[in-house]
Order: C-alpha cells, then structure tokens, then sequence
C-alpha cells in the first residue's frame, strides 16, 4: 500500500509540472521551423520610484534561428520613453546593450504603459537563464529604470525557461 501511495505522489506531483510547464508557452510548426511562445511572465521588479507595476515580459524565437524576440511591458508614473536597453549579469556586468524598438505607449488609468521588444542572441538568452542568480534589465532614456528578480523567482523562472530550452532543442 505503501508504494501505491507513494507512486501515485510522484504520479501528480510529476504530471502537475508538465501540466504547468505547458501552460507557460505554446508552439507552434511553421514552414521555416517552429515558433515558440513563451506567454507573458511577470517577475521583474524595479525599486525605482517611477516604476509603477512588474516588468512583464515574453519570448518568441523561431527554430531554428540565432535570436529571439524579447518583448516586454513596463509601467511608469510619467512617459518614460526608453531608448536603449542594457542587460547585465548578476555578477553586475555589462553582456548585452541594443537600442529599444517601442511598440505602444499608452496612458492607462493613473499611469503609461509602454511596450517594447529587443532582439537577443539565442545563445545569449538561453545563459542567461542558466545562471544562477538574475540578470537585470536597464532601460534609458529620458529616464532611467532598472528591472531584476527576486532569488526565489528567479528560481522558478529559470527552471521553467530552461525545459522550454530543453524542448526546442529535442524538437530539432
């Protein structure tokens, strides 16, 4: 009875993070390769004071490719239109510095809302998130904001993105 009950643990316990796993990106077959998503995952956090909200951000990466799309939302007190974004490692340094490509700026109830995308190397992307602490985000411009993530998210973050790696490397 023992192992039965046991077997049955693991059984939901290993199905509920597949389960969690597939909701957190999707794919799709394309006749270039296939596309994935990773659905919009809010973890960053800015102590700025004029940071509003978390830094929401998603993935797109076509496969076989050499970037991917990093797009992501942020809210600010005033209209805080970024021009560059600079990433950094969690030992602080520099890695990755690109000008910002503003999709949407919108005033939304007492705040601006601003979407933006950046292109990153695959490569670049997938070490990032198998170190083992956060990397940060930089956004400049007429001001300045600065995004990273809690250790214990920077945990499951980094574990999920890292099977979602795992998966676009079995399916090629």
């Amino acid at each position: 009875m023992r192992k039965y009950v046991l077997f049955l643990f693991l059984f939901i316990t290993l199905t509920g993070n597949a389960q969690k796993l597939h909701r957190q990106y999707s794919f799709y077959p394309q006749e270039t390769g296939n596309l994935y998503f990773v659905h919009p995952q809010k973890a960053f956090t800015s102590t700025d004071r004029q940071a509003v909200k978390q830094l929401t951000y998603d993935i797109t990466y076509l496969a076989p490719g050499d970037s991917a799309t990093f797009s992501f939302t942020f809210h600010t007190k005033n209209i805080c239109k970024s021009d560059s974004v600079f990433i950094y490692n969690a030992g602080g340094e520099l890695v990755y510095q690109t000008a910002a490509t503003y999709l949407y700026l919108q005033p939304h109830k007492s705040y601006w809302r601003q979407r933006v995308f950046i292109k990153l190397p695959y490569t670049l992307l997938t070490g990032l998130y198998k170190e083992e602490n956060s990397f940060t985000i930089c956004l400049e411009g007429n001001c300045n904001l600065r995004y990273s993530m809690k250790k214990k998210t920077w945990q499951k973050q980094s574990a999920m993105m890292n099977n979602i790696v795992d998966l676009i490397r079995y399916n090629q």
